[in-house]
């Protein structure tokens, strides 16, 4: 590049010139040398990047089968929900979450299960694996969620009185998360459209 004494403020239109025409040709260079470079290495990695190609190909193939097999677990635990067939739901929903643990959905449908086939001890493992995972606290904050979680430590609490005290604290939980979604309405978190209680 050029020394440059002056400013280009200081410069004649003539020198400047003169210094874009020198700056062009030194970019013209930096792009002949990149463009050879480029094709060096592409002549030279060609077969890698053939590998690379089918092993993203490979990997966006398997997410959207693992996509679609966790959507079909959802739909079918859903419709086993709404037969009252809990325990067949249980299956799907349980298969689901190891596909996506962080799915408040899949937890709030399982603890949903679990009180309604009377498997308490399993959905307060769940409830517990939640808490110890901190999901309970940074993410699974829904009134659904909590008031389900609520209704499992009520159900524990018949025989084990000190989880009532945890059951008031989820479905206070599941009451401000109620306020900030509807204003305050929990009634819609308590019954669903065919008005039974949730």
């Amino acid at each position: 590049m050029p020394e440059q004494d002056k400013s280009p403020e200081d410069m004649s239109v003539d020198e400047l010139r003169k210094l874009v025409a020198q700056l062009n040709n030194h970019f013209k260079r930096a792009i002949w040398f990149g463009t050879a470079a480029v094709a060096v290495v592409s002549a030279l990695g060609y077969g890698k990047l053939t590998d690379i190609e089918s092993k993203a190909r490979e990997r966006v193939d398997a997410a959207v089968t693992k996509g679609t097999e966790y959507f079909d677990l959802l739909i079918n635990g859903q419709s086993r929900i709404q037969a009252s067939q809990w325990s067949s739901a249980i299956s799907f929903f349980e298969a689901a979450r190891t596909l996506r643990p962080e799915d408040e959905y899949v937890l709030y449908s399982l603890l949903q299960c679990y009180a309604n086939a009377a498997e308490i001890d399993a959905g307060l493992r769940l409830i517990e694996d939640a808490e110890k995972s901190g999901l309970f606290n940074r993410k699974f904050n829904q009134s659904w969620t909590l008031l389900n979680a609520g209704r499992l430590l009520m159900l524990s609490g018949i025989e084990k009185p000190e989880h009532i005290k945890k059951a008031e604290y989820y479905l206070r939980r599941a009451y401000r998360a109620a306020e900030i979604q509807k204003g305050g309405e929990l009634s819609y978190v308590l019954y669903a459209s065919d008005g039974r209680v949730h």
